[in-house]
């Protein structure tokens, strides 16, 4: 856990955590769901989306670039260093990946503005495979003394650190915040609804 914390950052981690009790409210959906809302709270997000003031989600996009800036140049440093493939092997090798990528991190997105953690979940296995794989290609390429790819891992490092920190940074925590308790009102206002119909 101390290790996970180091690496992915200490508000991040605890935002995570938070996210996992919250879903287990979520999940058993009985009176305990209630005392993370007031009725207050559920009738300001009750009000229509363009009377609520917008949130400021780039921080979320910003990560999502890095994030695959990261992933291209260490793909394209991977390519570099294995075997020699076919024009269409090698075509195939770097976009198959990088579609899978692209809509995997864009779910992710997706789940964090609904308010759900798996979003950050998604976020945080990419992160830590982005930091490792980088890591690890930056000793490879020292290693050979392959100075062009040398720098290329630095960039790619330096973006995936920048990530660290805009995910451990007050913009990103009040968006997540925000999107998961205008989901946690949403459903203790349900229960209301039905409590007071029965």
């Amino acid at each position: 856990m101390k290790l996970l914390t180091f690496l992915i950052g200490p508000r991040f981690f605890e935002l995570f955590l938070h996210g996992k009790e919250t879903e287990q409210v979520i999940a058993r959906k009985d009176d305990q769901l209630l005392q993370h809302s007031t009725i207050e709270l559920e009738r300001y997000f009750d009000k229509p989306p363009q009377q609520l003031p917008r949130q400021n989600a780039f921080s979320l996009a910003w990560v999502l670039l890095l994030f695959i800036l990261t992933f291209a140049l260490n793909l394209l440093t991977l390519l570099h260093v294995l075997p020699s493939l076919s024009p269409p092997a090698r075509a195939a090798a770097f976009f198959l990946p990088s579609i899978v990528f692209i809509i995997s991190n864009l779910t992710a997105s997706y789940l964090i503005s609904r308010g759900f953690n798996s979003g950050l979940t998604i976020y945080s296995l990419v992160y830590n495979g982005l930091f490792v794989a980088t890591i690890l290609q930056l000793i490879n390429v020292a290693l050979s003394w392959d100075t062009r790819h040398v720098i290329l891992m630095l960039i790619s490092l330096a973006f995936i650190l920048s990530c660290r920190s805009l995910i451990n940074g007050g913009s990103f925590i009040v968006f997540v915040l925000y999107c998961r308790t205008q989901r946690i009102t949403s459903i203790a206002r349900s229960l209301r609804l039905k409590s007071r119909n029965t």
